[in-house]
This record gives structure tokens, C-alpha cells and sequence, in this order.
């Protein structure tokens, strides 16, 4: 149960509490999800932390330890494909690099100031690529902000090469008539 109402510093202490974790351990996560897209100025209100890491499935185990020694709490939800925790009351989604395209946006990952720290993120365009293929409504919202916001250092034709590779027309075509792209 969270000790204070919630607010943003809590958000980046729990962030800032998993990383360190995850460091001691040799995995570098990248932050994905709402959090992330304040390191491209399209940043919308969330409450959870999402992040992707390149780690076997038994590192689960021993970040799972060490969470809980922290002070944590952690569900079963995952399996070998997730770990979620709560540190602080906040929710932590530790994603595992399950598939080639997962573990390509970690290749490709750039370091960016994020929440006032400096943090590894997704390129934007397999931000754009991620929020799209995630395919609820407010990934797509994000999607169209990431895109709006980010017009100058987004290469469009890249963008649009791998939404045909992943077959994301029905995404794709949402995002274009939403910018008139």
C-alpha cells in the first residue's frame, strides 16, 4: 500500500529503485510505455512503469528477490515472459525481449533526457512502431502524438517500410487520416 499520494517524483523514485536493481544484475532496461513518451514531447498521464530487457528467463527470479528484498511486492501474472511488481505502491512491468523485434528495439535504443533523468527509450520510430502494433486506442493515441510532435526527426519513409514489413495498415491508416499524412 503506498505510504503518499501519488505523484510523479514517486513514479521516477520506483523507476530510478527498479533500474538500480536491474543494473546490479547487468541488464540495462529500456523504458517503453506512457512513462517513455516524454523523451519525445508526447507525454500523456500514466501511473505504471513499462520497461524491456534483454534477460533469460530464471534473471526473473533473482530480480524478483531482489524486489521483494527492497521492499517490493511482486505478482505471479508473467510467467517467464514478465515480471510485475509494485515498489511504492507503483506498478513495474519488466518485459522480456521475447521475439526479434523485441530484442531489435533494445539494439536500437537511444539514450534521451526523460522525467528530468537520462534514459535508454525506444528510436521513435519503433516507438511508433511498438504503439502501433500494441493496437489499443490509446496506443494509437500515442502513436499520433509520438508522429505530431516528433514531424522534424521522423523518417517517413523507414516508418512506413516497417509498418508494411509488420502488416500494420489498419494502424497505419488510422494514424494517417488522424495527421493527414
Amino acid at each position: 500500500m503506498p505510504t503518499e499520494a501519488f505523484s510523479p517524483d514517486r513514479l521516477v523514485k520506483a523507476l530510478q529503485q527498479v533500474l538500480a536493481i536491474c543494473r546490479a544484475h547487468g541488464i540495462e532496461p529500456i523504458l517503453i510505455g506512457g512513462m517513455a513518451l516524454d523523451a519525445y514531447t508526447a507525454s500523456r498521464a500514466t501511473m505504471d512503469i513499462d520497461l524491456l530487457a534483454d534477460c533469460p528467463p530464471e534473471c526473473l527470479g533473482v530480480l524478483r528477490a531482489d524486489i521483494v528484498a527492497a521492499g517490493g511486492r511482486v505478482e505471479d501474472s508473467g510467467g517467464t515472459r514478465m515480471l510485475r511488481a509494485y515498489v511504492d505502491g507503483i506498478q513495474v512491468d519488466l518485459l522480456r525481449a521475447w521475439d526479434a523485434e523485441a530484442r531489435g528495439m533494445l539494439a536500437r535504443a537511444e539514450s534521451r533526457q526523460c522525467l528530468g533523468i537520462e534514459l535508454r527509450v525506444p528510436s521513435l520510430i519503433d516507438f511508433v512502431v511498438n504503439k502501433l502494433r500494441t493496437g489499443r486506442p490509446r496506443d494509437v493515441d500515442d502513436a499520433i502524438r509520438l508522429v505530431e510532435n516528433n514531424r522534424d526527426e521522423l523518417d517517413l519513409p523507414a516508418l512506413e517500410g516497417e509498418v508494411r514489413r509488420l502488416l500494420l495498415h489498419d494502424e497505419w491508416q488510422i494514424l494517417r487520416e488522424a495527421l493527414d499524412i
